[in-house]
């Protein structure tokens, strides 16, 4: 009805204010109609509003109180009903202290803001208080004015993700001669990775109060060496200390770092004894040579001289980490000066990498080792291969033989049959290699044509193809 002074009038618009304060939540709903100065009526107008009377609210976030280091986002939920959230609204402040602040870029995904860690643009390090401040943000409703969100903060530490000190797995040697330099690894973890480690060192049982050092290198991820020998000491024993200092360092920050060291002491030999020659067999443990195959089983021998006028005794073989080489079976063996003890090996390795150990031989009346060597093996994932093909064995050193790369070992028959189903050449053999130059088993060269080759290893058939002779 009008007059009504809860209507107000203006050019193309009509405002209504109710009695009473509008209710969150409340639905209004009805129709208008509108008259003119000379009577006509509007068609009605159906409307149906809900009222938004609050503003957005902020129901969780993460981190609350303390996160590791290794977090990567800031989160926290925010919603608003009716109306909903203006994500234009929004403006997040990330700070370390009240001076270190800096406004950041977001992420919203339904009724979740993610900050993330890469795009704040101060360094958030180990020990620091964070401390995000929402300074705006609000609400889509129309009508009487949107909803504000007043000013909301929170704080949280960042603690140390590695409060632990680098852990000296092992070392090696546990022995060694006197009058005669060593070189000490050792195997270090950390979580965080090591940075620098090295090896103090002294005469005697005990590390002096002012030892010697010397740095150590990374030889493979978790082996460390010393760049040069530790010595030499005359005498019965030789202290060590081995010392770590791990990679956490964030914000580059030294004090975050942490050291550990652990003090040994290794006995020298008082006879003078020394390590005497090596030589090698089909493997050779000496050197890391050409790769062998992974999950493949290797036979090789180290041999060692007796120089010394008196006997030895070889009764106990050590190898310090025993993982990948292992020591065949044989009888303790008494070397009179100028014998040579031959000890075999076997290499197995399930997976491709370098790989080396301590092989250590002890005589069982002495405290040390008779003898000491370092053996080594590079190992890679084998792929079966068959070709050229075809081959033109002229004898002029281009595709002359067809090879096959087997991708493992065992009992091994190649056949090679002309297509009307006869057999011409035999390979066997327990290696992985073969080749065959295009001749019969009484070795007369074959006619050109297609030949086909069929593979067993243990007696099941394990590959077949086809190979041409083109002259």
């Amino acid at each position: 009805s009008y007059p009504d002074s809860r209507f107000r009038f203006a050019p193309d618009t009509i405002e209504y204010t109710p009695d009473t304060l509008w209710l969150h939540g409340a639905a209004l709903s009805g129709t208008l109609t509108v008259a003119d100065s000379l009577g006509s009526l509007s068609e009605p107008y159906p409307f149906d509003i809900i009222i938004d009377a609050e503003p957005p609210e902020i129901i969780w976030r993460y981190p609350f109180d303390s996160v590791p280091d290794t977090f990567d986002n800031i989160l926290f939920g925010i919603t608003d009903s009716p109306a909903g959230v203006d994500t234009y609204s929004l403006r997040i402040v990330v700070g370390i202290s009240d001076t270190d602040t800096v406004s950041t870029d977001y992420f919203l995904s339904h009724d979740t803001v993610r900050i993330g860690r890469g795009i704040i643009d101060i360094e958030l390090c180990e020990f620091d208080t964070v401390t995000v401040y929402i300074d705006s943000a609000s609400d889509l409703a129309v009508g009487c004015g949107v909803n504000i969100l007043p000013p909301v903060s929170w704080s949280f530490e960042i603690l140390d993700d590695d409060t632990l000190p680098p852990e000296i797995i092992g070392y090696s040697p546990h022995y060694s001669f006197s009058g005669i330099g060593f070189v000490v690894t050792a195997e270090l973890d950390d979580r965080s990775g090591i940075s620098e480690a090295a090896v103090l060192w002294s005469a005697g049982e005990s590390l002096a109060s002012s030892p010697d050092s010397i740095s150590m290198h990374r030889v493979t991820p978790d082996i460390w060496a010393t760049d040069g020998d530790i010595g030499p000491v005359v005498g019965d024993y030789i202290a060590l200390c081995i010392c770590a200092s791990d990679s956490d360092a964030d914000c580059d920050n030294p004090l975050d770092r942490s050291w550990g060291c652990d003090t040994f002491t290794v006995p020298l030999d008082p006879l003078g004894l020394r390590q005497i020659s090596v030589v090698s067999g089909g493997w050779n443990p000496s050197e890391y040579g050409d790769p062998l195959c992974a999950s493949e089983e290797f036979s090789g021998m180290v041999a060692f001289y007796n120089p010394d006028t008196v006997t030895l005794f070889a009764d106990s073989i050590l190898l310090v980490i025993g993982e990948n080489f292992s020591v065949e079976p044989w009888a303790d063996t008494a070397l009179s000066p100028g014998d040579t003890l031959v000890v075999p090996l076997i290499l197995f390795a399930e997976r491709e990498g370098e790989f080396c150990d301590t092989l250590l031989v002890f005589d069982y009346r002495l405290s040390y080792p008779i003898a000491e060597d370092t053996i080594y093996a590079r190992v890679r994932i084998c792929e079966f291969y068959a070709g050229p093909n075809p081959i033109t064995p002229n004898n002029d050193g281009i595709y002359d033989k067809f090879n096959i790369e087997l991708s493992r070992s065992g009992d091994i028959e190649i056949d090679f049959y002309r297509l009307e189903g006869m057999r011409v050449a035999t390979l066997r053999g327990t290696r992985r290699l073969y080749e065959w130059d295009g001749t019969d088993d009484a070795g007369r060269p074959q006619p050109p044509g297609i030949y086909l080759w069929v593979i067993k290893i243990d007696g099941d058939v394990y590959k077949h193809g086809t190979v041409t002779i083109a002259r």
